[in-house]
């Protein structure tokens, strides 16, 4: 608990009050898509809900990690990146939703692998500024 209040202390408040700001008003506005004399929980605003607490947790673990960890990885995370593209393709993995064959069917959920592209991207770009930064 000590170390989760220290976590706390350290990060940027102002950006906590904004994301808790916009998902607050995010909620209230699918909320009211459903008024009716009164506020209703439907299920889109416990999905919403649930979604912004999972990521308020990985605001917490992604912070404790330390991004010097991926320094040296930038090749295995392009790889895995491509993989991850190609994944979509694979007969009885990959489906198509809305004519978009872009999603991973997980049984439980659908995952869509650009999302955690994007994310690898990110990682792959900073690595690459760094061990070019002389040339910029």
């Amino acid at each position: 608990m000590r170390n989760l209040l220290s976590l706390f202390k350290s990060m940027d408040k102002i950006i906590l009050l904004v994301i808790t700001m916009l998902g607050v008003i995010s909620i209230i506005m699918i909320g009211s898509t459903t008024y009716d004399n009164g506020f209703i929980f439907t299920r889109d605003v416990i999905v919403q809900m649930f979604a912004y607490l999972l990521g308020f947790i990985l605001i917490f673990l992604v912070n404790r990690v330390n991004y010097s960890f991926f320094q040296g990885f930038e090749k295995y995370l392009y790889i895995i990146s491509g993989i991850l593209l190609l994944s979509v393709y694979i007969p009885g993995l990959g489906i198509e939703v809305y004519s978009s064959k872009a999603w991973i069917n997980l049984g439980f959920t659908t995952f869509q692998p650009s999302e955690l592209v994007k994310i690898l991207f990110v990682l792959i770009m900073a690595g690459y500024l760094n061990e070019h930064k002389e040339d910029l």
